[in-house]
């Protein structure tokens, strides 16, 4: 009987010891904060287009703004602009983030301010009037691939921070 308390004694203590050896650590996020929200965007008209894009605070307090779509098309590469305003009642430009590449349906765009230098932080942009156009081609002008309303604007908002 004796073995038996010791074989359950030493299960005890080696339990124990890893639970000791298990710290409460945060993980290592390298340069970003953890503060993180996803806008879906939907297709518009006959394009097919849909994907997200991806808001992440990073320590120094700028964003990056990483764009994922689907359905895009290989050598064109898509503008994308940040705008006033909602989708249903649009405003002037407000950043244009960097092109869409066609073939990745991928962009990436580092920022602290809007176009006309207003500086704009994580907390701001989720309370921030505007949405984001996809364009078909690099200009503003072209046909509308995907959009999605940002920040108050937003009924799709699946804020992660």
């Amino acid at each position: 009987m004796s073995n038996v308390f010791r074989v359950y004694r030493l299960i005890l203590y080696v339990a124990l010891g890893v639970l000791i050896s298990c710290e409460d650590k945060a993980p290592d996020l390298g340069e970003f904060s953890g503060k993180e929200t996803v806008y879906l965007f939907e297709g518009e008209s006959i394009f097919a287009t849909t994907g997200s894009v991806l808001f992440q605070e990073k320590k120094d307090g700028s964003l990056l703004a990483t764009i994922k779509l689907k359905n895009t098309t290989e050598g064109v590469s898509h503008a994308a602009i940040i705008y006033f305003g909602s989708t249903d009642d649009p405003g002037d430009v407000a950043l244009t983030l960097e092109p869409v590449a066609g073939g990745t349906g991928e962009s990436s765009t580092q920022f602290s301010a809007l176009a006309d230098a207003t500086p704009i932080n994580f907390d701001e942009l989720l309370i921030f009037d505007g949405h984001i156009i996809i364009h078909q081609g690099d200009s503003g002008n072209g046909p509308v691939l995907a959009s999605t309303d940002i920040g108050q604007n937003s009924a799709n908002n699946a804020n992660i921070n």
